[in-house]
């Protein structure tokens, strides 16, 4: 995980001020370095009362679900350095206790009086990485901006919007709009302003100050059997009246799941109804693998959709699997759990479940981002992903790009489980046809 995306992006770090080898840091006497302190001291003692106080009086946008899940991930930090400080930024490097893995933090603060937290994030230190820094000079800067709009006039999947983001940043870059001297800096503005003509969240310019260290051809597999969590599998279990219940958190692309799909779906083998959980998946790159799960839900050959690529003009179809490992579910009753983090992938999964009326949808509206892309390095420290395609459901002729999945029955989120498993009892008591 490069950045903990419900903390908000990183911004640029300043110049570095690491303190020598052995040394102690301490925490700078600033408005920004008593924020880092305020939540700081909590986090690590795993003080829940003490995060939630930090939130309410300085960060009002921070879960506190979700920092005390970073905190169980991580167990706390060690301090290790104080890369940069000024009254409203302050940049450290960290070291997760329960993992040991290296992590650069910032805190930003407003420079009002009380100063509120606007920024509070991590970026983890990739293994055999090599910190670059986050400053740029014109030249960079020149390069990612032409890239940026070379690649959404020749790639993005609606030509006439791609030609009007490009010659608006081309307008702003004359205008001075993009004279920035950090990268995160640069790409969070550039992101901002394609995604404000676009409305695509699927449209990004990514930065890390680092140059990743090359991958030998030998070490890109891996023989070791992957585990449920790695395959992001949270949970796959029966609940009562015997009601299957699957929950998995992205979609990964290495085929070494494989193994874990089959196994969740083995389990689930003989479940009256199954509740699919998709509340906490945001997609991921491996959307390939919708179909290996979906085929178990369809007796007979389905089309799920058409993607049309604007980079060959191309549309291929996608179908369910001919065979399955194992048995398939047959038309037992099917529930899809849907929030409005559902994004990209897991949004694919439930729309189609529910254009071909094989699912009921239960939860909030998706996040509605749609488009396949393609991330291309720009050079070391930026990329840039473009959508270059779109689905078509052969029975809508359309997609969810923008609208979401609009869930059959609306609920909030935490209570979708509990009005799907009510459905699901209610549904297999219906007597049989």
């Amino acid at each position: 995980m490069a950045t903990r995306s419900f903390l908000g992006t990183l911004l640029s770090v300043l110049p570095a001020l690491a303190l020598a080898e052995g040394s102690a840091p301490s925490v700078p006497d600033t408005p920004a370095g008593h924020a880092l302190g305020a939540w700081l001291t909590p986090f690590n003692s795993g003080d829940r009362s003490g995060i939630e106080s930090f939130i309410r009086t300085e960060a009002s946008w921070l879960k506190l679900d979700s920092v005390m899940s970073w905190r169980a991930e991580v167990g706390g930090y060690d301090l290790l350095a104080i890369y940069g400080s000024n009254q409203t930024d302050v940049v450290v490097r960290l070291r997760a206790k329960a993992t040991s893995a290296e992590e650069i933090a910032r805190v930003t603060v407003t420079a009002t009086d009380p100063a509120q937290v606007t920024e509070l994030g991590t970026f983890r230190i990739p293994p055999g990485a090599t910190y670059i820094g986050f400053q740029l000079d014109g030249e960079t800067r020149t390069t990612v901006i032409n890239t940026a709009m070379a690649k959404l006039a020749e790639d993005y999947v609606f030509p006439e919007v791609g030609k009007t983001m490009s010659l608006e940043i081309a307008k702003r870059a004359r205008q001075g709009a993009y004279s920035r001297t950090d990268g995160e800096s640069l790409a969070r503005l550039l992101t901002a302003d394609m995604q404000g003509i676009s409305h695509d969240r699927h449209l990004v310019v990514t930065f890390r100050p680092f140059r990743l260290r090359a991958v030998a051809p030998d070490e890109r597999g891996g023989s070791a059997q992957p585990k449920a969590k790695d395959c992001a599998f949270d949970r796959v279990e029966r609940l009562p009246n015997n009601i299957g219940y699957l929950k998995f958190d992205a979609f990964v692309s290495s085929d070494a799941c494989a193994d874990v799909r089959t196994a969740a779906m083995t389990f689930l083998a003989g479940v009256d109804a199954l509740i699919i959980d998709l509340r906490d998946n945001h997609g991921g790159g491996g959307s390939d693998k919708g179909p290996d799960l979906l085929s178990y839900l369809f007796e007979q050959p389905t089309h799920l959709s058409d993607f049309w690529d604007r980079t060959t003009g191309q549309t291929t179809q996608t179908w369910i699997r001919p065979t399955v490992p194992e048995k398939r579910l047959g038309r037992i009753p099917v529930f899809v759990l849907t929030s409005r983090m559902t994004f990209s992938a897991a949004e694919y999964f439930a729309y189609n479940l529910q254009a071909l009326k094989r699912a009921t949808v239960v939860g909030e509206v998706t996040g509605g981002g749609a488009h396949l892309t393609s991330t291309e390095r720009i050079d070391d420290r930026f990329n840039i992903r473009v959508p270059y395609g779109r689905p078509i459901n052969p029975i809508t002729k359309t997609d969810w790009e923008g609208t979401g999945v609009v869930p059959d029955v609306r609920v909030q989120a935490s209570e979708a489980l509990e009005v799907a498993e009510r459905l699901a009892s209610s549904q297999l008591q219906q007597p049989s046809n």
